[in-house]
């Protein structure tokens, strides 16, 4: 009795080789590769130079609505998979699809929403300890860190640069009403 072979499904090649598979190809017809490349492809990372996404990212109804919650839960309290379940999808589904959609994880542009916010509220005179709670930081160091990270520089040397700015910007605002 002979053996007969299952054949297993491909695995989807790698960018690597594809990459080599476009240099082989490229010896044979580079004018006509080539152009194809240029014209359909991101050389660097082989998305559509459209712009278009590779993948499904989240409908707008869902991104919508999963920004909302992220928003109305800046302080805490709102999980991955909360968000996920509120928009219909698994919470790996979900975070793969918002980073389709929105060029960060799910918990990355939580954390560049938080500091959004802070430098929002660093305009005031608030203490930096109590923006860091309300903005869902665990304490002032924890929002000075993220903080340095997104912008290069501490809270207070933000505040200082920009306070200064807004001051001045109200100062003129207060003087053109009395003129």
């Amino acid at each position: 009795m002979i053996a007969q072979q299952t054949q297993s499904p491909r695995p989807a090649p790698s960018q690597q080789k594809i990459a080599s598979a476009i240099v082989l190809l490229r010896s044979f017809a580079p004018d006509t590769l080539a152009s194809a490349v240029r014209d359909n492809f991101d050389a660097d990372t082989f998305a559509p130079a459209d712009g278009s996404k590779s993948g499904a990212g989240l409908a707008p109804w869902q991104l919508k609505r999963a920004k909302s919650l992220f928003e109305s839960h800046l302080r805490g309290g709102v999980r991955v998979e909360q968000v996920a379940r509120a928009c219909g999808l698994s919470r790996s589904h979900f975070s793969h699809a918002f980073r389709t959609s929105t060029g960060l994880t799910p918990h990355s542009w939580l954390i560049h929403r938080r500091v959004a916010r802070a430098s929002e509220l660093m305009l005031t005179q608030d203490p930096l300890c109590e923006i860091a709670l309300a903005c869902g930081f665990a304490d002032q160091s924890h929002l000075t860190r993220r903080f340095g990270r997104a912008t290069g520089m501490t809270p207070k040397a933000w505040r200082r640069l920009h306070g200064a700015d807004a001051l001045r910007i109200a100062n003129n605002v207060v003087e053109s009403d009395k003129a």
